[in-house]
């Protein structure tokens, strides 16, 4: 049977972002993909990870098997890249003390230092392991913000696996490499690190979100009326006219969003709306303006609405105040199915607003610098004195 035609935006920019890439060696399945014994969200049953990578399951209504190509391709230009020398010198002994578990039948190069509450810590590990580690960590932010910013559960393993390996294929230890394809338990130590990092990469996201909100909607502590007005039916993501009256028109176009975006994404090289600049893709097949991806606009939406809610006089049953974990799945998923829906009316009206978004919050000018090639460029050099 020929392959599902994309049905969705997020499907319709992976699909040509896999156009423009080499399909992956070896396989993965994700039988060995191990659950974490502690999530900083959600626990996940080992019983959700059964199935193959190359089986129909898909993530983020992405067939695994077009993910698990993604993620390995254009490994020089998008995943980050370190080096560290390969040598049995640099192994600390108290890795060669507590590697025990295990470890035997495998390189030392490949051992982890365990602490004593059965976890690793990323600064303990050997040279080579903690680059493995940190460009699997840069590369979870990637892969929420262009793909599913909240992954259900056996996604979300199988999202972080395929990271590692991607880490560790791009920082070519290929012991390293053997052994995350073999050993589960291995593996299962590894994803915990990248795993942690979610809480942390979101809880930046909130914060940016909090620090925008109260000027760009002109509310403050206790403002529960105006806040419940903005709320209601997603008033706040509307562009407002100057009587403050939502332009419904312009849905997904509230300032606000595009600020928190650009502070978030855009405003330095280390970012990932910098660092990844080829991922940006257009829906369109006779356009190719770059588009912000769904999943990026509606993580900011996402952001955005708790720290409404963080505003008002009483916090809502069931929440605590600063919440921006798994229990903003839900909303998350209606601000994808808004934008899905936008597309599937008008496939060009998306690539529009998205497009848009794009040039928006990309275009971040140096202000020093752009001030110092205008000051340079008074200069009169032709009046210049020689000595």
């Amino acid at each position: 049977m020929p392959p599902k035609a994309p049905v969705t935006p997020g499907e319709k920019a992976a699909a040509k972002r896999l156009q423009k890439k080499p399909k992956p060696s070896g396989s993965y399945t994700t039988s060995m993909i191990p659950t974490s014994d502690s999530d900083d969200d959600q626990a996940t049953s080992t019983s959700q990870t059964t199935k193959a990578v190359t089986s129909k399951t898909k993530f983020n209504d992405v067939p695994i098997t077009k993910k698990r190509a993604k993620k390995t391709v254009h490994k020089a230009a998008e995943t980050p890249h370190f080096t560290a020398a390969l040598s049995t010198s640099s192994i600390p002994d108290l890795l060669t003390r507590n590697s025990t578990r295990l470890e035997d039948t495998w390189s030392l190069l490949t051992h982890l230092v365990w602490n004593g509450n059965n976890t690793i810590n990323l600064l303990s590990q050997q040279p080579h392991i903690q680059v493995i580690l940190h460009a699997a960590i840069q590369l979870v932010e990637r892969e929420l913000v262009f793909e599913c910013y909240f992954p259900r559960p056996k996604h979300r393993h199988t999202m972080m696996v395929n990271l590692v390996l991607e880490a560790a294929s791009s920082a070519e230890h290929k012991e390293v490499l053997q052994r995350l394809e073999q050993d589960q338990a291995y593996m299962k130590a590894f994803t915990r690190v990248p795993d942690g990092r979610i809480g942390l990469i979101r809880k930046k996201l909130k914060e940016i979100s909090d620090r925008v909100v109260p000027g760009a909607y002109g509310v403050k502590t206790g403002d529960d009326e105006k806040i419940n007005r903005l709320l209601n039916l997603l008033t706040f993501i509307y562009k407002f006219d100057t009587k403050g009256n939502p332009i419904l028109s312009q849905p997904f176009d509230h300032p606000a969003i595009n600020t928190v975006c650009q502070l978030a994404f855009f405003t330095s090289q280390d970012q990932v709306g910098k660092k990844y600049k080829d991922r940006f893709v257009s829906v369109l097949d006779d356009n190719d303006e770059p588009e912000i991806p769904s999943a990026m606009v509606s993580a900011v939406v996402t952001a955005i609405f708790p720290s409404l809610l963080d505003l008002k006089s009483v916090v809502d049953v069931g929440r605590e105040r600063g919440d921006f974990g798994q229990s903003l799945i839900g909303m998350f998923d209606n601000n994808m199915e808004m934008l899905n829906g936008i597309y599937t009316k008008g496939p060009h009206v998306y690539h529009s607003l998205m497009a848009r978004k794009y040039k928006a919050v990309s275009n971040v000018v140096d202000f020093a610098s752009a001030e110092l090639k205008a000051a340079f460029a008074r200069i009169n050099f032709d009046g210049m004195s020689i000595d």
